[in-house]
């Protein structure tokens, strides 16, 4: 019978388009995922220049009497120590719970004599997980190779991830 859809061409010609559906769907989520990779590294590096730019009073309870940014205070930290630990981590923690969006976790992490870090949901991360940024500082006093610099990371809170043992 000519003119007439046989039951197989209707099937094929949905498989086809079931096919075209499925291949579309899995190129649009692999972009909008590299998108989002994208927009939260590019979020966690205005972040942490916000952080690192931020002045105030005090740095936790060490009065700023010279206006020192958090970097500024970050290097007399780690080459003179006349600055606490607890009292940069308080700094840092206030700022990035004054400015990161709710919704966000972070981690904030730098080390040289000492180790700083800063987070405010989940202490231990499997970093490949989320996007890290660095910021680009050099302490002024001499340092070794056990050097890190300030380094900052950011994810979705809906993002449950896994501790850094389980990378």
């Amino acid at each position: 019978m000519r003119g007439q859809v046989s039951l197989i061409d209707v099937l094929i010609f949905a498989f086809a388009i079931t096919g075209a559906l499925a291949v579309s769907i899995h190129f649009a989520d692999s972009s909008s995922r590299a998108q989002v990779v994208a927009t939260e590294s590019q979020y966690a590096e205005s972040m942490l220049l916000t952080t690192m730019s931020w002045t105030n009073e005090s740095i936790g309870s060490w009065p700023n009497s010279l206006n020192m940014t958090l970097a500024d205070a970050l290097n007399v930290y780690f080459c003179n120590a006349s600055i606490s630990r607890s009292d940069m981590e308080t700094a840092i923690g206030h700022v990035l719970n004054a400015t990161v969006k709710p919704g966000y976790n972070y981690i904030f992490f730098a080390s040289y004599t000492n180790q700083l870090w800063v987070w405010n949901a989940q202490a231990d991360v499997c970093a490949k997980y989320i996007s890290l940024v660095t910021f680009d500082f050099t302490p002024a006093c001499n340092y070794s190779i056990s050097y890190n610099p300030p380094t900052l990371g950011i994810w979705p809170a809906w993002k449950k991830l896994p501790p850094a043992a389980a990378c």
